[in-house]
């Protein structure tokens, strides 16, 4: 059964949750992420799962969850890059806050009450540090890094200064719906690819950042990330960078 908008624990005004899931062939870590989405110690209103074209058996993995569990919703839709997916799972979102996930990473059971409980009327987007895991989910370090200092509060002069802050990943990135509705769409040709380095560079110019500083979840690192990819080039690097220009310039 689904929650409503609201939901008060202890007098606490909590915001509901809703999990978007996209996913590109990787349906040997798919079934792994989604359970993740199910295991929470507060459930979410909806776990939104954007298969996005792939050519695996992510499709048929989609299904069968789906038919296991009422709060899993699923869409299919030809590949259109992960900017299209996360456009077509935002539309289907209805969470005060949109907790993002990749398919080939898993959430820890207490992100959404970790998200809930740091949340304020004032922030339009929380940020955590993740686990950085191998294939296995063998734990191999924490991105940012400890040492790192995370931004949160005000980073627009910050950003408007650098050109950057210190934020993280897709998994690690939860936006206010209401922020996401004024927005939204990310443009899809653009970016096709790190669609995070939209949100995270728009973001803050509505509110405030929430920093977490423990990890809600894991960032797997694998032979087929497309950062960690041989194939992965000097040039195509450059095209992720100049993402974070037209970002700004939107």
């Amino acid at each position: 059964m689904l929650t409503s908008t609201l939901s008060t624990e202890r007098g606490k005004s909590r915001p509901s949750v809703s999990i978007l899931i996209n996913n590109y062939n990787y349906e040997r870590f798919l079934r792994q992420c989604i359970e993740s989405c199910l295991s929470q110690t507060q459930s979410p209103l909806e776990v939104i799962v954007v298969d996005d074209g792939s050519v695996d058996a992510s499709p048929q993995i989609i299904r069968e969850c789906s038919a296991i569990s009422p709060l899993i919703v699923p869409i299919l839709q030809a590949n259109g890059g992960q900017a299209s997916a996360i456009n077509a799972g935002m539309s289907q979102c209805h969470g005060d806050v949109i907790v993002l996930l990749d398919a080939d990473d898993y959430l820890h059971p207490w992100a959404v009450e970790r998200v809930q409980s740091a949340w304020r009327p004032d922030c339009v987007m929380v940020q955590s540090r993740l686990d950085i895991v191998d294939r296995e989910g063998h734990y191999i370090d924490q991105y940012p890094a400890p040492e790192v200092s995370f931004d949160s509060g005000n980073v627009v002069p910050l950003l408007l200064k650098t050109g950057q802050y210190c934020t993280t990943v897709t998994t690690g990135l939860s936006f206010s719906r209401a922020l996401l509705e004024k927005i939204l769409p990310i443009p899809e040709e653009e970016f096709r690819i790190c669609a995070d380095g939209y949100l995270v560079t728009v973001a803050p110019f509505y509110g405030l950042v929430v920093a977490l500083e423990n990890s809600v979840g894991c960032r797997r690192k694998h032979e087929s990330n497309l950062w960690a990819s041989p194939a992965w080039s000097v040039a195509q690097r450059r095209r992720a960078l100049e993402h974070d220009f037209c970002a700004t310039a939107i």
